[in-house]
């Protein structure tokens, strides 16, 4: 059975159309630019947190926290309690980590202790992603909790960073 899923997939994947639909939409290129958008904006002396930024750094300015050693990492730290003083940061990043954190609305008070007055929060979870621990995997989200989730914040921008196509990516 395995191997008529494998050729089924091959199948698919050389399909334009279905390649196009199914393609990797994670991470999504409006998330993507609004992240870049938000660097670029900011300048390169601007302090920038990437909280769980796994081993990839943005940009040179971007401090990288994870919650264990590895490549590109500057700080080791758990986003419940984040090592930092207060109004540290003039932009937080935060991609596809609140759905691993056991309680989230104590990672988004830390966020809004270390960010600056009138700093930037880009933030980004999953809706329709599957099971992923990493360690722990607990919610999801749609479009109005993630809202409330951030309340506390003035918002700029919020809305899908891709299409209900995009859970198939998981599957394929």
């Amino acid at each position: 059975m395995s191997n008529q899923i494998q050729k089924l997939k091959g199948l698919l994947r050389k399909t334009k159309f279905t390649s196009m639909l199914m393609g990797c939409p994670y991470p999504a290129s409006r998330w993507n630019r609004a992240v870049k958008r938000t660097i670029h904006k900011l300048g390169a002396e601007a302090k920038i947190l990437d909280l769980g930024s796994g081993t990839d750094r943005r940009a040179p300015n971007v401090i990288t926290l994870e919650i264990e050693a590895g490549s590109n990492v500057d700080v080791i730290g758990d986003g419940h309690q984040l090592p930092f003083h207060d109004n540290a940061f003039d932009a937080i990043i935060s991609e596809a980590v609140l759905e691993h954190v056991l309680e989230p609305k104590q990672v988004v008070a830390e966020i809004y202790r270390v960010l600056k007055p009138g700093g930037y929060v880009c933030a980004a979870v999953p809706f329709l992603q599957g099971f992923h621990a990493s360690p722990h995997d607990y919610q999801r989200y749609t479009v109005p909790g993630f809202n409330h989730l951030f309340s506390a914040f003035m918002k700029i921008e919020s809305g899908a960073c891709a299409g209900p196509t995009a859970s198939l990516h998981w599957i394929f």
